[in-house]
């Protein structure tokens, strides 16, 4: 069985597509007249080992093999699985503190950089949200805008949350 991996236009997963296994036929064959004594002689069946054709999906584009996570994407430039983003759940407001101890950031210095906010009203949101937030979104303002005060890339922010969201 032969097993090929197929992509939309978009790059999306279509699915790996695999042939049926092969199979044989066997034909009878007619008795052949024996030369000396014309007698009829069976003849063995003839053979043939038969490979099904491997039929992709409408529109499929094939690719060298799966994405190690379904929901990554074909880069056609660079002909290699862009995995997805990590899903980054809400954490709680007490692992966000967690995770900022961790690093060295404590609510203290949070403060300060809230309070350091220029204007009144924006700072006045800062801090309510900082202080009464349940829980908190990776790509809320006040995250990102932390991060970038605490010179946090992306990267590390992200890894950062997941590690968080286990505490």
């Amino acid at each position: 069985m032969i097993t090929r991996y197929f992509v939309d236009a978009e790059g999306n997963y279509l699915g790996p597509v695999t042939s049926a296994p092969a199979y044989t036929v066997r034909t009878p064959q007619q008795p052949v007249p024996d030369p000396e004594t014309g007698e009829p002689v069976e003849q063995p069946p003839l053979v043939e080992t038969v490979t099904p054709e491997l039929v992709p999906p409408s529109g499929g584009i094939e690719v060298p093999g799966p994405p190690a996570d379904g929901r990554a994407v074909w880069d056609f430039n660079t002909e290699e699985w862009q995995e997805p983003a990590p899903i980054l759940p809400p954490i709680t407001a007490r692992q966000c503190r967690l995770m900022l101890i961790n690093i060295g950031i404590t609510p203290a210095m949070v403060e300060a950089e809230i309070a350091a906010i220029a204007d009144e009203t924006e700072r006045a949101c800062a801090l309510i949200e900082w202080e009464y937030a349940s829980t908190y979104d990776r790509h809320h303002a006040l995250i990102d805008q932390m991060a970038a005060a605490f010179e946090l890339p992306t990267l590390q922010v992200d890894t950062l949350w997941l590690a968080a969201a286990d505490l």
